[in-house]
């Protein structure tokens, strides 16, 4: 199994999995890579501990991988699942890709915030108010920010932590998937709400190296909507020939529109 964790500002990283320790190498692009072999089948967590050293100290702190798909809230890593060997997630049945769905200029919106449209909060729940909806005459919806952030917080989705995970009150991966499919099978599209312009100050990225996926201060000092370290879309790593923000960000769109078969998203300024 290969971990993979890109840094290029980072002197060192160890990856932590379960009980080990595990020092990663360091690759001419910024990224750090080890493997590790023989993991068992279940679940494993993972995070990543990393050092820059100083003029007199290291300082070293843990972070979870900014790429993970899964993640524990109150033990904060990452975790993966391991079955014969190999990386295992569960598999979606897709039913009803193929159904036309409504044209841009046909849409009747409505927007949800998944905590409160009904009792549970989770994404289940929205499936059995699908029939509600379609009555209502609405052919699309777009759910509110969904990514991991703090869970015993309301900030309504708008300090995403972790990119790639789901907020973990909400449900499964497979349960969101179920909700994209059951909303196809009914002719209504399913469009995301992400927040690209800023992360919590305490997303892996910004714990990190702010300065290098992010604007070093405030883009807009005088903007009193300030809601944390901003992306900075126009920083060029000219050794790796790369724009860190946009590959980042780049690489989030294209996993959820390939996983969850979304078909749109808002990009929230």
């Amino acid at each position: 199994m290969i971990f993979t964790l890109f840094a290029p500002t980072i002197d060192d990283v160890k990856l932590i999995l379960d009980d080990k320790d595990v020092l990663m190498d360091k690759q001419s692009d910024g990224t750090f890579i080890c493997s590790v072999d023989n993991l068992s089948d279940g679940d494993h967590q993972y995070k990543f501990q990393i050092s820059k050293k100083g003029w007199v100290l290291t300082t070293s702190i843990d972070i979870i991988d900014p790429y993970a798909t899964k993640y524990d809230p109150d033990e904060q890593v990452g975790y993966i699942t391991i079955k014969n060997g190999k990386r295992y997630e569960e598999e979606f049945k897709w039913q009803y890709d193929q159904i036309k769905l409504p044209d841009n200029k046909e849409l009747i919106l409505y927007e949800l915030y998944v905590a409160d449209f009904s009792d549970s909060g989770k994404f289940l729940s929205i499936i059995e108010k699908l029939d509600y909806l379609s009555d209502l005459g609405i052919n699309a919806i777009e759910l509110m920010p969904i990514m991991g952030s703090k869970e015993k917080e309301h900030d309504w989705g708008y300090l995403p932590r972790h990119f790639f995970c789901l907020k973990s009150t909400y449900g499964s991966i497979n349960d969101l998937k179920l909700l994209v499919d059951k909303c196809h099978q009914r002719k209504i599209r399913v469009f995301l709400d992400c927040v690209f312009n800023h992360s919590d100050k305490d997303a892996s990225l910004a714990l990190i190296d702010r300065n290098y996926w992010y604007y070093k201060g405030r883009h807009h000092p005088d903007d009193p909507f300030w809601w944390g370290p901003e992306f900075n879309y126009e920083f060029e790593d000219k050794n790796l020939n790369i724009k860190p923000a946009v590959k980042f960000i780049t690489d989030v769109v294209k996993y959820w529109i390939r996983e969850f078969h979304l078909d749109g998203i808002r990009f929230d300024a």
